[in-house]
């Protein structure tokens, strides 16, 4: 169930705790310091993809 779960994302794995982290540490790094006010989908890209049902 999974694997089937995974190829319905644009990434074809599903995510795990590091990927979020990442990002939050990303944001929390110099390099992040003008970004303000966004949404970050931490999703794959499944976010971009259109129900099939």
């Amino acid at each position: 169930m999974a694997d089937a779960i995974a190829k319905q994302h644009p990434i074809p794995r599903l995510g795990e705790g590091e990927d979020a982290a990442a990002l939050a540490d990303f944001l929390l790094s110099e390099q992040a310091g003008w970004i303000t006010g966004q949404i970050m989908a931490v999703d794959g890209g499944r976010s971009t993809v259109r129900s099939r049902g």
